[in-house]
């Protein structure tokens, strides 16, 4: 099957691919386009860091954070599917000292198991720094390989964000994705 036909496919899909496959899969996980955001406000993304703890639990002091939060899935409320129409995404990326971050990354367990993280190019958002897309190598079919490794994002998870994943894209950045259980 040719992967390409994968790649426009909507954030849902990149999200579940993302959440679900943490220890069930092995292969390769694409994460395929995420969605126009469509919820009120959706395209400004905020620096606030006391409105981000209102949605997750932030671990230790970021220096500095960006972060939307965009609805994903369907927008007919009679469509049945996964995700559903009231299904929401959180993206953020916090800054940390280093040595903030190696805490946080050895507290934080590795959930690769033997999947990789592959996305194509519109996963990079426009507010997202240069080491975000840094983290991730070309690929020949135009998408991109996380290099390092994914890991569960449970330490910031808070109700309704229960699902998603850390990726450590600098020294400095962790990016994490969340959606709505």
């Amino acid at each position: 099957m040719n992967k390409r036909r994968f790649l426009p496919a909507k954030a849902a899909i990149a999200v579940i691919l993302l959440t679900m496959t943490f220890g069930a899969c092995t292969g390769t996980t694409t994460v395929p386009k995420i969605a126009s955001p469509t919820m009120s406000n959706s395209t400004e993304v905020k620096t606030d860091l006391i409105e981000l703890q209102t949605y997750v639990a932030v671990q230790s002091a970021p220096s500095s954070v960006q972060w939307q939060i965009i609805k994903i899935g369907p927008q007919d409320s009679d469509t049945r599917s996964v995700p559903g129409p009231g299904t929401y995404q959180l993206t953020a990326i916090l800054s940390y000292a280093p040595d903030d971050l190696t805490n946080l990354k050895a507290q934080s367990p590795a959930s690769n198991s033997g999947t990789d993280v592959v996305v194509a190019e519109d996963f990079f958002l426009s507010w997202f720094p240069a080491s975000a897309k840094a983290a991730f190598a070309k690929q020949t079919d135009g998408s991109y390989k996380l290099k390092g490794d994914r890991y569960s994002a449970q330490a910031f998870y808070k109700s309704p964000y229960l699902q998603g994943s850390l990726l450590f894209i600098s020294p400095t950045e962790v990016l994490i994705v969340l959606i709505t259980d």
